[in-house]
Parts: C-alpha cells; sequence; structure tokens
C-alpha cells in the first residue's frame, strides 16, 4: 500500500532548519556590528584625547609665530631706517633677540591614533561619514603646516653661522638657560653695539624679511590647522555623546 508523504512535517522541518541558519547569521552579524561599534568607541575616545592635546599644544605655540614676525618686522623696520626710529624693545633685551633669531620653533601636532586608524584602514569603522571626511583630510593639513614649519628651521640653521661669526658670543648664549650672571655691563651694552650694527646690514635685513615671511605663513596655516582641530573635536564629542 503506498504511504503518504508527509510534505507537512517537511516543511515544518524545512523552515525550522531554514530559520535556524538565518537566526545563526543574524546573531554573527549582530556581534559582528557590536564588537564594531565597541571598537569605534574605543578609537573614537582615543582620536578624542590626541586632538585635545593637540588643541593644547597649538594654542601654546602659534603665539609664539605672531611674536616672530612681529620682532623681525620691527628690527628689520629699524635696520632700514638706520636707527632713526625708536628702537624696537626686542633690542633693548640682547639675550632675548639673539634667542630669537638663533632658537627654533616646531611644533608637532599629535596623530598616532590617527595615523595607526588610516594606516590599517581601521578610520573605516567610523560610522559618521563627515567626522571620517574631515579626519581623511587631517593629513593634509598638517602638511601645509609643517612645510612652513620646516621654512622657518632651515632658515634659522642656515643663519646661525652667519650671526656667530658677526657676533661670536651668539652660539654660547643660545645654549644657556638663562642669563650669565657674570656679564657686565660694559659686556651687555657692546653686545647690544654689535646687534645694532649688524640688523643694518643686507645679510641681516634679508634674513629678518624672510623669517617675518615664514612666521606668518606658519601663523595662518597654523590657525587652519586649530580651526580643523576644532571642527574634529565638536564631531568626536558629538559621537561620544
Amino acid at each position: 500500500m503506498k504511504q503518504d508523504i508527509p510534505w507537512n512535517r517537511y516543511t515544518a522541518e524545512s523552515i525550522v532548519i531554514v530559520a535556524s541558519i538565518l537566526l545563526a547569521f543574524a546573531i554573527d552579524a549582530w556581534w559582528e556590528e557590536r564588537g564594531e561599534r565597541a571598537a569605534e568607541q574605543i578609537l573614537l575616545e582615543n582620536l578624542l584625547s590626541d586632538f585635545k592635546e593637540t588643541e593644547e599644544i597649538l594654542e601654546v605655540e602659534l603665539p609664539r609665530y605672531a611674536q616672530q614676525k612681529e620682532w623681525a618686522l620691527s628690527v628689520l623696520e629699524y635696520g632700514i631706517s638706520g636707527g632713526s626710529i625708536p628702537k624696537p624693545e626686542i633690542l633693548h633685551q640682547p639675550f632675548s633677540f639673539i634667542r630669537l633669531w638663533m632658537g627654533i620653533i616646531s611644533t608637532y601636532p599629535k596623530t598616532d591614533t590617527l595615523d595607526g586608524a588610516l594606516a590599517s584602514g581601521r578610520i573605516g569603522i567610523i560610522s559618521n561619514h563627515e567626522l571620517r571626511s574631515s579626519l581623511a583630510g587631517w593629513p593634509r593639513i598638517v602638511k601645509e603646516f609643517s612645510e612652513q614649519d620646516a621654512w622657518i628651521v632651515d632658515l634659522v640653521k642656515e643663519s646661525r653661522p652667519v650671526i656667530a661669526t658677526r657676533i661670536p658670543i651668539a652660539s654660547t648664549i643660545l645654549s644657556w638657560s638663562r642669563l650669565n650672571p657674570e656679564f657686565s655691563a660694559d659686556q651687555r651694552e657692546g653686545l647690544t653695539d654689535q646687534i645694532t650694527e649688524f640688523i643694518q646690514t643686507e645679510t641681516a635685513q634679508n634674513y629678518m624679511a624672510l623669517k617675518a615671511e615664514a612666521s606668518a605663513a606658519a601663523e595662518m596655516d597654523g590657525e587652519l590647522l586649530l580651526s580643523a582641530v576644532n571642527g574634529i573635536i565638536h564631531l568626536l564629542e558629538q559621537e561620544l555623546m
């Protein structure tokens, strides 16, 4: 006798098997998404820490570029005038003048976490498109600022032998952490006279003009950098709320 095929039971069992498979896939996807969100959270927190540190660095360092620009312009104007205008304040402080002339300012934004995320591709786990786009564009902004920063460093390095030749004690002064108390008033006055004579030379004036230009460019790019930092911090804080 021919037996009836239990289609209803087979259908029910098939549905259960398919449902089980789909459920397993759904659970795996859920766990994977949950893991990605946890990883994203950690990445965002680390990025926020780095960018807040960068914000603090820039807020301290950027005014120094403005200071470099202002003293270079004031000394340049005084040198060109042949001393016929009031002497700028910096020339009343010969030790500070030499440190400003020969000292190097260099600013390094903290980008370790972002560099690692970009290199590994982990930047892709950030779900906010605007934030991801801003972070991806960050290296270009840093590069533009670093190029201006490097220009100043190169100028200073090239000028050191020149000022050291005209003012032999300049290199020694640069290495001091504070004013040497053994310097007499006559020695200080002699140093001031050497500086005053030096800044009226074409070599010194060319350097000061370039230093002012490079400092102004670094200041401008630095402000763009700080603006980008503030924008990224805002987006990061919104994502972490």
